[in-house]
């Protein structure tokens, strides 16, 4: 009887969602803008969800679409404030320039740390250990809960490793520190600030200003560009 009386009442309220819960969704949709890498379809889906886990039953697409709609138009007001070039841009670039050595370097790859550098073999035997006739030696990468960190003020972590083959553990961790002291001399040349204690066990920092206009044309997890290219 509570459940049929409860329905009656959301009825009566014309499929209002509840004033906390469309906070959250906003600030779901707006972290997820931030960021960069969400499509609308996903953000809508995203907020929807929110909006109806108090409804049950209750479809609020509609809500969440408008939501969306009024956040895009405050971004485009925002974003004409930002400079030609951002750090999310020279972050790119750096990236470029990473690949282009032979080190895998991916956006918001995966979810987060052991699935990030878990999923990297399999991306090294997909394009069969080479990327545009370079021999690739190792990764560095930051996850989705690192985009998100960024999105709200942070830094940008960086994981990292070799794919040099190694007799020890120690010889491994070597490998990888190499990698990962390449990565942080290429940011810097793009004009990124980087803090790190040079050591295996910490990931570099970059101190940066997360201002991202689109999500990058390739060298993400979903973007379809890593075919291999080997000659």
């Amino acid at each position: 009887m509570s459940q049929i009386w409860d329905d009656f009442k959301f009825w009566l309220r014309g499929s209002t969602p509840d004033p906390e819960a469309l906070q959250d969704a906003e600030n779901a949709i707006r972290l997820g803008l931030a960021g960069g890498f969400d499509s609308h379809e996903v953000l809508i889906e995203r907020a929807t969800e929110i909006l109806s886990e108090s409804h049950k039953g209750a479809d609020f697409k509609g809500v969440a679409a408008a939501a969306l709609a009024r956040m895009l138009q405050e971004r485009q007001e925002e974003m004409r404030s930002w400079p030609e070039v951002t750090d999310c841009d020279r972050l790119d670039a750096a990236f470029e320039d990473l690949n282009a050595m032979g080190i895998m370097a991916r956006h918001n790859w995966w979810c987060c740390g052991n699935c990030g550098s878990g999923a990297m073999p399999d991306e090294f035997e997909r394009l069969d250990g080479v990327w545009q006739g370079v021999p690739i030696i190792g990764y560095v990468y930051y996850h989705e809960q690192d985009t998100e960190s960024a999105a709200e003020g942070g830094g940008v972590f960086l994981g990292f490793g070799s794919m040099i083959e190694a007799d020890s553990e120690e010889e491994y961790e070597a490998n990888s520190v190499l990698i990962a002291r390449t990565a942080v001399q290429t940011l810097e040349s793009h004009g990124l600030r980087v803090e790190w204690e040079g050591v295996y066990s910490k990931r570099p920092c970059i101190v940066m200003n997360w201002q991202r206009r689109a999500k990058p044309d390739r060298f993400c997890e979903d973007s379809g560009e890593t075919e291999s290219t080997h000659d």
